[in-house]
């Protein structure tokens, strides 16, 4: 691809995953792909302690990664301790688990616990399961794998601005 200089990154906004060099504005976007299907787990399969990325409760668009703490075979639920991080390099930074400070009102990503420290979590069903169940790396981070599947539903991207 000579003469194509890279502008600028733009953020991922959900509806926005194309990008055509050849681009012509006066014609309609070209269509997403069509979201695969939903990972064909069920509520019996998740035991405590196991690493999930869900849609975000009030936001479809939008995700987060949680480790189960408990399963309910009955309302086929179960209850999710959010883990995140504040960085946007999901590939390579560690997770940590979110907890709500009560004295402050704010929420924040530590290992460091202290005893007011109250952990974020939701309960969550099984519609709203991203990827099957995944372990995190060595260094705490979400597998390659896992972000593929993600960026395959549309939730992870970079859209890439390009000037001839």
């Amino acid at each position: 691809m000579d003469g194509v200089n890279v502008e600028r990154l733009r953020r991922y906004r959900p509806g926005s995953d194309f990008l055509l060099l050849d681009y012509d504005s006066t014609t309609s976007p070209p269509k997403p792909p069509s979201t695969p299907p939903s990972p064909t787990i069920v509520v019996g399969d998740l035991v405590p302690g196991d690493m999930l990325a869900v849609k975000h409760p009030s936001d479809s668009t939008r995700f987060v990664f949680g480790k189960v703490l408990h399963v309910d075979d009955l309302a086929d639920t179960f209850t999710l301790h959010y883990w995140g991080t504040t960085s946007k390099n999901l590939a390579r930074v560690p997770l940590a688990p979110e907890y709500f400070d009560p004295q402050d009102g704010k929420s924040l990503f530590t290992t460091r616990l202290l005893p007011h420290y109250v952990p974020a979590t939701s309960l969550f069903d099984m519609v709203d399961v991203l990827c099957p169940p995944f372990a995190l790396t060595v260094k705490k981070a979400v597998p390659h794998s896992v972000l593929s599947q993600l960026s395959a539903l549309g939730f992870v991207g970079v859209v890439l601005a390009f000037s001839p």
